[in-house]
């Protein structure tokens, strides 16, 4: 039977390959239970020695893994199959911790292994940690120092996670602040340099009109009467005077209602020729001694256009105005007014101390003088041409000056519609 149990083998090419060496494999005919063949070569047997350890009875199921105890008291594990077509089984015997050993290092690995990890997982936590901590601290100190002025508030940021667009946002509002507290400083500057300038110009006024009404009570009081011509010419005095004071708080209210969004007009047919040619005689009655100097070029046709009059005219009187304060005596200072395809066009000309380059982009800012202005000193508050921009373009006109340099003159030039667009609207 052993015989032709190992032909057998040979011929269906079952040969055991075994996971180790240790394993004890046992080949016997379930008839009988004869060994056919094992892995141990020693002495000859005619039954499996795995019958003695197990019983045949647990080896009649075609294939099975069970636990048993061999002859010195230890744990052995038993795996056993039929082979298909015979009636032989292969029974495989190994000790139970040689059995499990490949999972018991298997398992030590997964140990290991998962050291490691957590390991690795605790290292970059703790980098990842103090990477977060040093860039909140790093916001933290920005926002510290967020709105002092002359400090450097620009925090870098760092990769593109949560903390980066925090650190973005961060210096985007830092940005806003900055330009804001700048836009402030600005703003008190020019609160300061205003009230500094109102408050020069409204004593000049005042102090020759109280030099003037002090005399007036003294000759009055002392019985001195004052001959018709003193007394035109001191009158005239007083109404110069009161007039610039008229003028100064008329300016003040204008800018106040521009800053506010009060600043309307009242439309209705005006001949802008005639309108000019008003303005420019009552400018030559009021300064005689600059009367020679103005010169007007007006079509004789009729300009008529929707405006505010009441505007235009301090339109024309402010650009007339800051002609002559800038302009020699003996200089012309010439008032055109023409017809254009899309309305009328009014060019103040005149041939004064000229405009630097550089400040004829903010010479209609309020309170803006340029450098060779504030230098020749001629009074009022630098109110005058904002307001001027201001009135043309509520009626939807444009406004430019051209000048060469200093001392080169200077042209202002205004293009209106025929009508203003309040009124359109």
């Amino acid at each position: 039977a052993f015989l032709v149990g190992g032909l057998s083998l040979r011929r269906l090419g079952l040969q055991p390959t075994l996971a180790s060496r240790s394993y004890h494999v046992e080949m016997f005919d379930r008839r009988d239970g004869s060994l056919l063949r094992e892995t141990e070569r020693g002495e000859v047997l005619t039954r499996a020695p795995v019958l003695e350890l197990l019983g045949s009875e647990a080896l009649t199921r075609p294939d099975g893994f069970l636990e048993a105890f061999d002859d010195t008291g230890r744990r052995m594990v038993v795996a056993h199959a039929q082979v298909a077509g015979t009636p032989w089984t292969v029974v495989v015997t190994a000790r139970l911790r040689e059995a499990f050993a490949p999972v018991t290092r298997m398992g030590a690995w997964v140990v290991a292994i998962a050291v490691l990890a957590g390991a690795i997982a605790l290292l970059l936590s703790q980098w990842v940690g103090r990477d977060v901590a040093e860039r909140l601290e790093t916001l933290r100190d920005g926002f510290a120092v967020l709105g002092t002025p002359s400090v450097e508030q620009h925090v870098p940021a760092r990769g593109d996670d949560e903390i980066a667009q925090l650190t973005l946002g961060f210096n985007d509002m830092a940005a806003r602040i900055d330009r804001t507290q700048k836009e402030l400083r600005e703003a008190i500057a020019i609160r300061d340099q205003f009230l500094s300038m109102a408050s020069h110009e409204l004593r000049t006024p005042l102090t020759p009109l109280k030099a003037t009404l002090e005399l007036l009570i003294r000759q009055s009081g002392a019985g001195q009467g004052l001959t018709p011509e003193r007394q035109r010419d001191t009158f005239a005095r007083l109404n110069r005077q009161v007039d610039r004071l008229t003028r100064l708080i008329g300016d003040m209210l204008d800018v106040s209602r521009l800053q506010s969004g009060r600043f309307t007009l009242t439309v209705t047919p005006v001949d802008v020729g005639a309108l000019a040619r008003e303005v420019v005689e009552r400018i030559q009655v009021t300064r005689p001694e600059r009367a020679s100097q103005l010169t007007l070029d007006v079509p004789e046709a009729p300009l008529v256009g929707r405006w505010d009059d009441q505007r235009l005219d301090q339109l024309l009187t402010n650009l007339v105005e800051n002609a002559l304060r800038y302009s020699p005596p003996d200089m012309p200072v010439v008032v055109r007014v023409r017809e254009e395809a899309d309305g009328v066009r009014v060019d103040v000309e005149d041939r004064g101390i000229g405009i630097p380059p550089e400040s004829v982009s903010q010479l209609f800012t309020p309170f803006f003088r340029a450098r060779n202005a504030a230098e020749h000193y001629a009074g009022g508050l630098g109110l005058g041409l904002a307001i001027c921009r201001e009135i043309v373009e509520r009626h939807g006109g444009r406004i430019a000056v051209r000048s060469d340099g200093p001392g080169q003159g200077s042209c202002f030039t205004v293009r209106l519609p025929r009508a203003a667009v309040a009124d359109a609207a």
